[in-house]
């Protein structure tokens, strides 16, 4: 039976080299546990759904969506489809005013075919399934939204008013969409809701191209992807999108599949960037590395405290298998121990993770006898992996050697220092990469977009559309509030879309459309370059609409097929940019603006504040209170909701930064192995240079030198791998920065005064010990 005792003695003695060893495996298991549950979650999504192998999303070649009705026209046509559903949102909002007995919440709602049910695997917590969105008068609510609305009362049955005079009954509960493309609504209710809301979503005329996400499963064994091309050939019979050759392609994609598709661009469908998933692993595995090295590097270090107790362990009869086992199960001790602690971190970690970097780990979901079993499998793997080396090393120790006091351990430290270097060309491409992203970010939030978003409330106008012209007034009455305006699309969510064919030009042209009132042209400072004025209405146009009517600024009109009468054009305005830098920032928009302050219905309320942003956003929200019966408010800053937008690109940044941390931890951990090892060994020679004269700043400088020159390769190594990536990085961005000698630079300098620090205080030791000392070990 092999015993513990001698090892927990030496790990007591060696305090410091105990704490680097488990402080570092410790940190970066936590990590490993962190990732792999969240790249298992996300690898797993819509896993659980029944027939997820018969499931296609219909797209196009740029992105999912088409016309609600397609897919029940398809269904009719084609035998291989088995069945269809339909989906879209009430408000792409997001937020739907509802009323519940004396209460007003707001609402996300979900309008879908009664198919979905049958279709997907949800689970459904009350309710009859089979009977769930089979009538018109009839919802079904989440699970979270039913704790919201109804406390702990039973929600079945209760009445939910929407738009002031609208009932419908809840019918069922179905629990939180998880782990699926799907993101959860509040409600969920029939297509024939929109009637009420959007009649063109869901109208014959095709006209709402691509509101709607069309689920088709096929039979079992049908290859549903061969039938594309013939799709594509029925839709021009009928579908003006084809007809006119907007969309040429049809695409079946598994819903699997679609979840890391760049076709993902639905902002109410979850999506994720399947490289980043794995770049993240990568990284994870590699922190990992790093530490198992270190843990070697550390122990073959300690290697000469522990030669008398191996050699007497032979003296007395172990054999060097024996003695090579008992270091794999100490190994293996300690990464047990490693894990336990990095196990405890990541459960409390966890949920401010999840916060930080705006992802969902759900390790708990992972936590089953399978996991555990893997678990175990894993830590033995890697205290074998870990140990083996010095294992391989303290088992070949002669006996004889060290009883006569003629052991010595060199070693040329090829490897470790090969090691070293690596781990901070590493470190400077990590801190590198977390500055280019970080001034990306920062430049796309603070670009210029040709017009004014600075101190701007938008509020949705779902929940007072018909006090609207009540509300505007009062608002006015506030000091904080320097103008308000009502306009039917912004700049930022680039309104609606039409997309025509014009008379005298080739191919489609696809139009994105404001209708906007006088105080929102003023507000967000629109620059006029020419006003042909005319009596009657007509649509501004901007200069990106003149190129592709290859116009000058004296075209006074110029019609559309199917439009009817001609486009008159009001005048000229000046671009600006439409949309998100990153989903819109590769080409200019076409734009015709239509000015009138007769606009009835608003979709946006923009509020211009003056003063303190806080107690003028605070003041809005107040008047808002007051016409909306105490609803939430859900207006927000555009600048916030520009920078909401890069959400991603900094869940990227903060992600570099933590691995960047976590990365000059074990690097620094790595360097203070090879130290100790390196200043183990040559003790005797730093004694006998003191001896002969040399200074303690002269050995200091030596010592800290020999370590310094691996930084400085690593540099020269890391810098162009660095440049390059982050290279291409930035030319996916058609607002992009460019790369900077002085982000190289600060990386490289950084990682070179972490090293030093981390080397100066053990060098520093050595350089100071009596030469006496030295030479008698």
């Amino acid at each position: 039976m092999l015993h513990f005792k001698s090892y927990f003695k030496f790990l007591c003695r060696n305090k410091l080299y105990s704490l680097v060893n488990v402080v570092g495996l410790s940190a970066s298991l936590m990590f490993v546990i962190l990732i792999a549950s969240y790249a298992v979650n996300e690898l797993q999504t819509d896993a659980f759904q029944e027939n997820a192998d018969q499931i296609y999303i219909m797209c196009n070649e740029e992105r999912a969506g088409s016309a609600y009705q397609i897919g029940g026209i398809l269904k009719y046509r084609y035998p291989e489809i088995e069945q269809v559903c339909a989906v879209t949102w009430v408000s792409y909002s997001g937020d739907i005013p509802i009323e519940i007995a004396d209460s007003k919440l707001n609402a996300t709602i979900m309008a879908t075919d009664s198919t979905l049910l049958d279709m997907f695997s949800f689970k459904i917590l009350s309710g009859d399934r089979a009977n769930l969105l089979t009538t018109q008068q009839e919802m079904v609510i989440s699970e979270s939204f039913a704790r919201k609305a109804f406390g702990n009362q039973d929600p079945i049955g209760r009445a939910i008013i929407l738009k002031d005079s609208l009932s419908y009954t809840v019918s069922g509960v179905i629990e939180d969409f998880k782990n699926s493309i799907f993101k959860s609504p509040d409600i969920i209710m029939g297509s024939e809701v929109m009637i009420h809301f959007n009649p063109s979503v869901i109208s014959d005329s095709f006209g709402n191209a691509g509101a709607s996400e069309i689920f088709i499963r096929s039979s079992q064994g049908d290859n549903l992807k061969a039938k594309e091309d013939e799709i594509v050939d029925f839709l021009k019979t009928f579908f003006w999108v084809y007809q006119q050759d907007i969309y040429k392609k049809v695409d079946f994609m598994p819903i699997r599949e679609f979840y890391f598709s760049d076709k993902n661009s639905s902002h109410n469908l979850n999506s994720n960037d399947k490289t980043m998933l794995t770049v993240l692993v990568l990284i994870a595995m590699l922190i990992l590395t790093f530490a198992i090295i270190n843990y070697i590097n550390l122990t073959v270090a300690q290697t000469g405290f522990r030669a008398k107790e191996m050699s007497a362990r032979r003296l007395f009869g172990a054999s060097s298998s024996g003695l090579f086992m008992k270091m794999i199960l100490e190994s293996t001790l300690l990464c047990f121990v490693a894990f336990s602690i990095a196990l405890f971190l990541a459960f409390f970690i966890e949920p401010h993770a999840n916060r930080l970097i705006n992802i969902d780990i759900l390790l708990s979901s992972n936590f089953t006898i399978g996991w555990g079993i893997m678990s175990a499998i894993f830590v033995v793997m890697l205290g074998v992996i870990s140990g083996i080396i010095p294992a391989i090393i303290i088992s070949k120790f002669k006996p004889i050697d060290i009883v006569k006091g003629s052991f010595t351990f060199k070693s040329k430290m090829v490897f470790s220092k090969v090691f070293i270097t690596i781990q901070s060309v590493i470190t400077i491409i990590l801190i590198a990469s977390s500055l280019t992203i970080y001034n990306q970010v920062e430049h796309l939030i603070t670009s210029d977009y040709g017009y004014n978003h600075k101190a701007i409330i938008d509020i949705p106008n779902t929940s007072i559309s018909s006090q609207s012209n009540q509300f505007r007034d009062r608002l006015r009455t506030l000091p904080s509030v320097k103008s308000v305006g009502f306009t039917m699309g912004t700049p930022l969510d680039r309104g609606n879309n039409n997309t025509a064919n014009v008379v005298g030009v080739e191919g489609s042209i696809s139009f994105q459309t404001l209708v906007s009132d006088s105080a929102t042209i003023k507000m967000l400072g629109i620059e006029f370059l020419k006003d042909n004025n005319l009596a009657q209405r007509g649509y501004w146009v901007n200069e990106e609409t003149l190129r592709r009517l290859n116009a000058t600024d004296s075209l006074s009109s110029f019609k559309c097929k199917g439009w009817g009468s001609d486009v008159r054009v009001a005048g000229v305005i000046k671009d600006f940019h439409m949309g998100d830098l990153v989903s819109y920032g590769g080409s200019k928009t076409p734009l015709l603006l239509d000015i009138r302050d007769n606009i009835t219905y608003p979709w946006s309320i923009l509020v211009e504040i003056q003063g303190d942003l806080v107690s003028g956003y605070r003041d809005v929200e107040n008047v808002f209170k007051e016409f909306s019966d105490g609803l939430e408010f859900n207006g927000a800053y555009i600048d916030q909701s520009i920078e909401q937008i890069y959400s991603e690109q900094r869940r990227i940044q903060t992600i570099m930064v933590l691995f960047s941390i976590v990365a000059i931890l074990i690097s620094s951990l790595g360097l203070l192995a090879i130290s100790s090892y390196f200043i183990q060994q040559r003790s005797r020679e730093i004694a006998v240079r003191k001896v002969f004269g040399s200074t303690t700043r002269q050995v200091l400088t030596k010592i800290i030198w020999e370590f310094m020159r691996l930084v400085v390769v690593a540099f020269f190594i890391g810098a162009p791998i660095v440049w390059y990536m982050m290279d291409r990085w930035l030319s996916e961005f058609p607002h992009r920065i460019d790369m900077s000698i002085g982000i190289l630079l600060t990386a490289g300098l950084f990682n070179l005064l972490i090293a030093l620090l981390t080397i100066y205080w053990q060098s520093s030791v050595a350089a100071n010990t009596n030469p006496t000392k030295s030479m008698m070990k």
